[in-house]
């Protein structure tokens, strides 16, 4: 009798904690949701930051070729950018002379 009462202690001990690891669970997935709202790049930054270091625990190989091909996709990105901003006209001086005492900025007189 004494094993059997110490056996149903032991699963309310557990369905105690586990309901508070639910608790933690479903408390978390709300921090996680207001982040995202609040703070989206933070959040989704974190998340990504956590999604590579479970990835590297898990296969490395596959990570360094993730990483890789997350950074060849920015080199190409970033060259692809310079050049479409080169090719943007330069900006419309709206004021053609200066007023009062102010220093003239446009080159023009």
């Amino acid at each position: 009798m004494k094993e059997l009462l110490t056996f149903l202690s032991l699963c309310a001990v557990l369905a105690i904690a586990n309901a508070f690891t639910m608790a933690l669970a479903i408390a978390l997935l709300f921090a996680a949701l207001l982040g995202a709202i609040t703070h989206p790049r933070r959040t989704f930054g974190l998340a990504a930051a956590l999604g590579i270091m479970a990835l590297a625990l898990k296969e490395p190989f596959a990570c360094v070729g993730a990483l890789a091909a997350v950074g060849a996709v920015g080199i190409v990105v970033g060259r692809l950018g310079r050049r479409s901003a080169s090719r943007l006209p330069g900006p419309v001086h709206l004021l053609t002379h200066s007023r009062g005492g102010e220093k003239d900025t446009t080159g023009q007189n």
